[in-house]
């Protein structure tokens, strides 16, 4: 998980994956200016930087505070499976894709995270148009038929364990060609921390998490589409499994927060795209790994 800047604190260990001078930010906090949370999940991504006062800070600090400026982080993946079995169809890959278990596996890393479909709460349906409106566009609306589906992605550290569940819109549909297409769109995340209370009391106050943490917020922006698509072989044309990967963040934070990091803001950005992207590459080739070695084994039990 991305919290290494905030949990060193508490266990000593000062790297950040996504942005190396995280380190620097949390070193400013133990001189006394301020504090930085990041954080990742391989469900999806949430970036985000605060600060805190301290004490004697004078008016004009405040306002100086106040003044906001942001980092937008993005990342773009694009990954295919080996070509599936020659004679495969494009409705054999389409009823396999819709059977509940075999669709789960491509948010769940390949099965090695638990997933499990919820209502389309009126939050939820709040949310996601919301996103729509905004970033996903609106002809990706909650529809009748569209799915909600949690995943959890669990941290554990000393005397800690964090539990982040993201929750992603999902839509079923076919290509122009007839080919079979699942579309997923982040809509937030829940946190849930659980462990030795004196461990979890400092990782609250350092992080401003609350009695709210595990309420539902939004997250950053991801959306991933996964396709059957056409690929040219040695002799004839072969399907593969493709998934494409969209995520953008927003970091939103107290503008003089620049001055004290030791690049550019372009070059954070930069930076902090190609981690994200580096970061999220792993679980995507784990879904789709697991989606083709189960399409295999759905293929021998026929």
């Amino acid at each position: 998980m991305l919290r290494c800047a905030i949990l060193s604190l508490l266990v000593g260990c000062c790297f950040h994956p996504v942005l190396g001078f995280a380190g620097s930010i949390v070193q400013q906090r133990q001189r006394g200016s301020s504090a930085a949370l990041l954080h990742h999940s391989h469900c999806g991504v949430f970036i985000k930087l605060e600060a805190s006062k301290t004490n004697g800070e004078t008016e004009n600090t405040e306002e100086k505070h106040a003044k906001k400026e942001s980092l937008i982080f993005s990342a773009i993946a694009n990954m295919s499976t080996e070509p599936l079995p020659s004679g495969t169809s494009k409705e054999d890959v389409a009823l396999f894709l819709q059977q509940p278990e075999n669709r789960n596996l491509l948010l769940s890393s390949g099965g090695s995270r638990p997933v499990e479909e919820m209502p389309l709460s009126p939050e939820l349906e709040s949310l996601w148009k919301e996103l729509c409106q905004k970033e996903y566009g609106l002809e990706n609306l909650p529809s009748p038929g569209d799915v909600v589906l949690a995943c959890d992605s669990i941290a554990k550290f000393p005397g800690l364990k964090m539990v982040t569940t993201t929750i992603s819109g999902v839509k079923y549909s076919e290509t122009k060609t007839g080919y079979p297409q699942y579309s997923f769109f982040l809509i937030g995340e829940k946190q849930s921390i659980s462990g030795l209370p004196p461990v979890v009391y400092m990782f609250n106050k350092l992080t401003g998490m609350n009695k709210k943490g595990d309420s539902l917020k939004p997250s950053g922006v991801a959306a991933s589409i996964v396709s059957l698509q056409e690929t040219a072989g040695d002799d004839d044309e072969n399907l593969v499994i493709n998934f494409d990967a969209n995520i953008k963040i927003t970091v939103e934070f107290p503008a003089f927060l620049l001055k004290i990091l030791p690049v550019s803001k372009e070059k954070a950005e930069e930076q902090g795209s190609a981690s994200i992207l580096k970061s999220v590459k792993p679980s995507l080739d784990q879904s789709l790994t697991g989606v083709y070695d189960a399409f295999l084994d759905h293929q021998k039990a026929k």
